[in-house]
């Protein structure tokens, strides 16, 4: 027993020794089995819940050919992808991100601009019939709160209800697809009934197929605009002084007459206006009273319902339009005359006033804006010419008359360059023994064919044109040097008489002029007599009595042409520093035969006399025309039955002989 027990021990032994042997390898065995199915996926696992987590960067590092290795590798793989994926919606989010906040800041400035703008904006939903217009509308019209629903056009409840047409029409446009845009300009009062004006901005929002499906736009107030514009049309087409219409409305008025007249045969006469003797006004009474005065006058012309204008200073313009004859032409300028006849009271002053007119009629007068004003301002100065206070009506005589005096214009402009001026002497002879004397200097202008240009055509042009002052001094040097000649020749007469113009008087420094060439050419003041008429006188006599009387003082004759045509009196004769009185030729064309002629020329000479002056008669025609002035005791005489204006070698021999 002792040894099978034995045995049975040692099997026991053995078999526990194999079994825990195997045990043991078994348990080795699955271990290493189960690690190398638990590790990689604990790892798997780890990875997976750090992925979750959000972690992109961990990897399985799980290397193997077989399954687990394959998993780890496709594993990895999906984790890069990821992590691509990650990095592109990190960036797609930051920019969305920050385009989410640019977004927000430019809706906070546009909410901004919407409060602070001035205009309305809106917008209506053409398919749903719906309008909207932001917080403005409140400010832009007050206690008128917008309906969200447009029944036929928007703005309804603001527009006038003759306006409403106009805007449909103009929004049926846009719509359409015929305008890109509208402006749309309408007026209504507000709480205070005050005007306002407002401006409707639209454009369009098409849909695919280029139909319109909403309009959008603005609303402004424009009342300021509007006022400045009207201000600036007052400015531009309104006198400010006489809030009469003014030239440029004038131009604008005739132009859309003379399109009518040529439409339609209507006649249309202009008349252009202009005070007579303003600048005595002026002058006197000062600018302000001048002012004063074109506004009285002004409100006159308005008061008679005449289309007038006021061009400038005193010149109108009245426009006559429709079916004209003469007689209405005639009754509309009496009106104009008639106008003036009540005075003007100033501060207890009483102004009287006339108008010269002259007056253009379409299309004789001219078929176009330029001929008519042209041609009545001819037939204005005309009226002037012929002594004021009247009307005339363009003719082609007077065009001639005008072209002549441009044409006798151009010639002053050459004459004393191409040397066209020369100058004639006509003779003054004693009565009494028919012994010459002295002699009067006058100016010609003889062109290039041997035409003579006469001074009572030539002279008013040069006073007009102020080319006088250079004629008159050049003839100041023609005849004292002449005098000069003539004296060193031992050929020698009283004096010469030259004519003044008031143009040189005005001159500041006539008289230093006159002594200072007399110096030069070495003469005697007394051998030149200075003549001047009454007209030129009354020009400005307090200013040229003290010239006249330098010139006396310093020993110049001094010569009164034209006595008793003018406004001069005993007193001027009295005040005035003279030596010579010159009987107007007009006393002594009928002396021969008319006793009441005889006698003003003897109470003329007898005057002249008294005051110690040498009383010279002109324009003696006849013997019996000499016979009375020899009787009468004329000192000189000057006219055609002694001589003719002579030239300078006809004066030459005369003297010599």
């Amino acid at each position: 027993m002792n040894l099978i027990l034995s045995e049975a021990y040692q099997a026991f032994l053995v078999m526990l020794i194999v079994f825990l042997i195997t045990t043991s390898l078994s348990i080795i065995i699955s271990i290493k089995i189960a690690s190398s199915i638990t590790i990689p996926l604990t790892e798997l696992t780890k990875i997976a819940d750090r992925t979750k987590a959000g972690d992109l960067s961990s990897r399985f590092s799980y290397n193997s050919n077989n399954e687990y290795g394959q998993l780890a590798r496709s594993f990895n793989a999906m984790l890069d992808e990821l992590h691509a994926t990650e990095e592109e919606l990190r960036i797609n989010n930051e920019d969305l991100e920050e385009n989410r906040k640019m977004l927000e800041e430019s809706q906070t400035r546009y909410n901004i601009a919407l409060q602070s703008a001035r205009d309305v904006v809106w917008e209506w939903d053409l398919i749903r019939k719906s309008f909207y217009a932001s917080d403005q509308w409140n400010a832009l019209f007050p206690g008128i709160t917008y309906s969200e629903t447009v029944q036929k056009v928007a703005f309804e409840q603001v527009l006038n209800p003759e306006d409403i047409l106009s805007f449909y029409n103009e929004v049926q446009e846009l719509i359409c697809g015929r305008k890109e845009w509208v402006l749309f300009d309408f007026s209504c009062s507000n709480q205070n009934k005050d005007k306002v004006w407002y401006q409707i901005k639209a454009s369009r929002i098409t849909d695919i197929t280029g139909n319109a499906t909403k309009l959008t736009g603005t609303v402004s107030d424009q009342t300021f605009q509007k006022e400045t514009e009207a201000k600036i049309w007052e400015l531009a087409f309104i006198d400010q002084l006489t809030m009469l219409p003014n030239r440029t409305s004038f131009k604008y008025k005739m132009e859309e007459e003379i399109e009518r007249a040529e439409k339609y045969g209507n006649g249309i006469a202009l008349f252009l206006l202009d005070l007579d003797n303003f600048k005595r006004i002026n002058d006197t009474l000062g600018h302000s009273v001048g002012d004063i005065l074109i506004i009285e006058i002004a409100n006159r012309l308005k008061n008679k319902n005449l289309d007038v204008y006021r061009f400038a200073g005193d010149e109108f313009a009245v426009i006559l339009s429709g079916e004209l004859t003469l007689l209405m032409i005639e009754k509309i300028s009496g009106q104009i005359h008639e106008m003036l006849l009540e005075p003007f009271q100033y501060q207890e002053r009483t102004i009287m006033t006339s108008f010269s007119v002259g007056i253009s009629v379409y299309p004789e007068g001219g078929n176009n804006l330029e001929k008519l004003v042209q041609n009545a301002d001819t037939a204005l100065y005309i009226a002037k010419e012929d002594g004021k206070a009247k009307s005339v009506i363009f003719n082609q005589v007077m065009s001639e008359k005008i072209m002549k005096k441009l044409e006798i214009e151009t010639v002053l402009r050459r004459a004393v360059k191409d040397k066209l001026i020369c100058m004639f002497y006509q003779p003054q002879f004693s009565p009494k023994d028919d012994s010459l004397q002295a002699f009067e200097a006058l100016m010609r202008i003889q062109l290039e064919d041997g035409t003579m240009i006469s001074p009572s055509d030539f002279i008013p042009v040069a006073e007009e044109t102020g080319m006088i002052t250079e004629l008159g001094e050049w003839s100041l040097n023609e005849v004292f040097e002449q005098i000069r000649i003539w004296t060193l020749s031992g050929v020698i007469c009283d004096y010469i008489s030259i004519n003044v113009s008031g143009v040189q008087l005005r001159q500041n420094n006539f008289a230093e002029l006159v002594y200072q060439i007399a110096q030069e050419k070495q003469i005697k003041p007394e051998q030149v007599e200075i003549e001047i008429t009454e007209s030129t006188f009354m020009e400005s006599s307090d200013k040229n009595l003290v010239l006249l009387d330098k010139l006396k003082q310093w020993g110049f004759r001094i010569a009164l042409d034209d006595f008793g045509t003018g406004y001069s009196s005993l007193q001027y004769l009295r005040t005035l520093p003279l030596t010579t009185l010159k009987i107007d030729k007009s006393f002594i064309d009928s002396i021969e035969n008319n006793k009441k002629a005889e006698s003003i020329v003897r109470q003329i000479i007898e005057i002249g006399h008294e005051m110690e002056l040498c009383v010279i008669a002109e324009g003696v025609e006849l013997e019996k025309q000499r016979d009375v002035l020899r009787r009468l005791s004329c000192d000189l005489i000057q006219g055609y039955f002694y001589s003719r204006p002579l030239t300078l070698e006809q004066t030459e021999h005369l003297m010599k002989t």
